[in-house]
């Protein structure tokens, strides 16, 4: 019998067990993967972006959009960089975002090193079918109990680095609500019009664009596909259309005034074609897929009526469509939806349906934005849950 099972070793999970095993709870992990925290090893570029100087409830997604202030005001940044300081490991900001300055998988050894010493006891490659209660005792896999349960099983992103659904069919068992889930922070696919014009841009890059959709406007890379487009960008404003749909728009010339820079060229160069005007800003592929169905493509550029070189200005700034979808899970960083927050105490992130179960991190519906606000939330709720775990002892134990 445990004071605590924790189904899931990644972020949300082994902050959780720590929290809890620093106030003298028995504590197993439970991990279906041979490795911990798989994913944490593969952000940021394998250095973590963790956390950000800036971090609100206007960086996520929910449909219960206040539930996250109270877990953010009592787990700000601060805090979890004296963590990361207190292991010996140190941190550089790059654009806001914090990074550990090593690789982040030599932070998550040593803390599965430091849970094992102090008793943790952790079992790889078991996958957690059936978690069940009865008389305030759980059972999992019908021989493991524990008076708590934390499920931190993550979302069904990067499965190829272990993300499945699993923690939502045993969420859904327990009797919990699950909201619609969809991909975030992934690639933007053109519908089936614009992937016949620019089929054949693969790997044009350019450094910064804007993009707007889901009434956001995102700054950043911008890297075309086979399909559509990716990037930076590109990853931030596909959650923002998944989450609400409509039309993206992108400007592909944010850093300067290009209807001014056109009428330099026009005065300049007025018997130079259009194509090649624009070609001076932009990749020439890019711009002869923008022109290609465009009447006034082959004339000069002193020859544009106004309406026309309006129309050209706009095609260069505000290039509009309608996604078929974003990429699928596979292509995704993060899961979107969850389980239901409005069943969730919003500052122990128990279950008001089922006493003595806590939800951890990508499971719920709660999803941030690129840039840290992921596993921040994840290293957060499952901190907070270690912290108000009930230290009631087990008559069995």
């Amino acid at each position: 019998m445990w004071n605590v099972i924790i189904v899931g070793a990644g972020a949300a999970g082994l902050f959780c067990a720590r929290a809890a095993v620093k106030r003298g709870l028995r504590v197993l992990v439970l991990e279906s993967q041979d490795t911990p925290a798989r994913k944490v090893a593969a952000c940021g570029g394998g250095y973590g972006n963790f956390s950000n100087t800036e971090i609100s409830a206007k960086h996520y997604f929910s449909h219960n959009p206040h539930f996250v202030l109270s877990g953010l005001k009592r787990f700000p940044t601060q805090a979890l960089l004296q963590l990361l300081r207190a292991d010996g490991f140190d941190y550089e900001l790059r654009e806001n975002c914090y990074f550990c300055t090593e690789p982040i998988q030599n932070w998550m050894k040593k803390i599965v090193s430091d849970l094992m010493d102090a008793g943790v006891e952790f079992q790889l490659n078991t996958r957690v079918k059936s978690v069940t209660q009865s008389a305030d005792v759980f059972c999992v896999n019908e021989t493991m109990q524990a008076r708590q349960v934390v499920l931190a099983c993550g979302g069904r992103a990067y499965p190829q680095l272990g993300g499945t659904f699993e923690g939502m069919k045993l969420a859904k068992s327990l009797g919990l609500n699950i909201t619609d889930t969809m991909p975030g922070l992934a690639p933007i696919r053109f519908p089936a019009s614009l992937r016949t014009i620019f089929a054949e841009l693969q790997g044009i890059a350019l450094d910064k664009i804007k993009i707007t959709a889901g009434g956001q406007t995102f700054e950043g890379s911008l890297v075309f596909r086979p399909d559509g487009i990716g990037g930076i960008a590109v990853f931030k404003a596909a959650s923002a259309w998944a989450w609400n749909r409509g039309p993206v728009t992108i400007n592909f010339v944010p850093n300067f005034d290009i209807a001014a820079s056109l009428a330099a060229s026009r005065q300049a160069h007025g018997t130079a074609l259009v194509r090649n005007c624009v070609s001076q800003f932009l990749a020439r592929r890019l711009v002869l897929a923008l022109l290609r169905d465009v009447s006034w493509a082959e004339k000069t550029i002193s020859q544009l009526k106004k309406e026309e070189f309006n129309a050209l200005v706009d095609l260069l700034t505000k290039f509009t469509f309608t996604p078929e979808n974003t990429g699928d899970f596979s292509e995704a960083e993060v899961m979107m939806g969850g389980v239901d927050t409005t069943e969730l105490s919003s500052k122990t992130f128990e279950s008001q349906k089922v006493p003595g179960l806590y939800i951890a991190g990508e499971m719920m519906d709660v999803t941030g934005q690129l840039g840290g606000y992921n596993l921040h939330w994840a290293f957060a709720t499952g901190t907070l849950i270690g912290q108000a775990l009930s230290l009631t002892e087990n008559k069995e134990a």
